[in-house]
């Protein structure tokens, strides 16, 4: 049984980023209800102490990191890029960020260096290049053991990508993505 879903996906576009932060604004809420703000270059160091909710203490380049893997693949710098853009600008409004590793959302809390305030996060934007492929991998369709299935693979920058979607035939659909990364960004 072919499945109906599946074999209407002729192609599929697909995506591959690589993002590199170049600078990071962080708007401070201060204990007297005033608001500053700092920026943090990938070169140089960071002007504040910066705090995570945990207690751990990280450096600026670990602060851009972390603000990178907080941003959701649903957010429009993924979604709506096309290929063509070089440069990206991201706002997060609730100054949190998620920890990959344990999945939670943790405040940030920095220090100044004299120890004359500890304020929280509350708004972070991180701007820096950006290199992205947009790609239409052509898909194919069989059947496999009473499993409908749709694949296509391409070359999309330097990375090789594999699509798989499924489609039991109690209709429960999935889809797999897998990348063969090429080179790796170094930090």
């Amino acid at each position: 049984m072919q499945g109906q879903l599946t074999n209407l996906l002729d192609a599929v576009w697909a995506k591959t980023f690589k993002l590199t932060a170049r600078k990071v604004k962080y708007s401070l809420l201060l204990p007297d209800g005033s608001f500053v703000e700092y920026q943090s270059y990938e070169d140089g160091p960071s002007p504040i102490d910066i705090y995570l909710e945990n207690g751990d203490i990280i450096d600026g380049s670990e602060f851009m990191r972390l603000v990178l893997e907080s941003v959701p693949p649903d957010h429009p710098v993924y979604r709506d890029a096309l290929g063509h853009e070089k440069n990206f600008v991201i706002n997060l409004q609730s100054g949190g960020i998620l920890i990959a590793e344990t999945g939670e959302v943790v405040d940030i809390y920095v220090r100044e260096s004299s120890g004359a305030f500890m304020a929280k996060v509350v708004h972070i934007e991180v701007s820096g290049s950006f290199d992205v492929h947009v790609q239409e991998v052509l898909m194919t369709h069989s059947d496999f053991d009473g499993v409908a299935y749709s694949a296509g693979s391409a070359k999309i920058g330097d990375d090789d990508v594999l699509i798989v979607t499924t489609q039991m035939p109690d209709g429960e659909q999935k889809a797999k993505l897998r990348v063969k990364w090429g080179t790796l960004p170094t930090t």
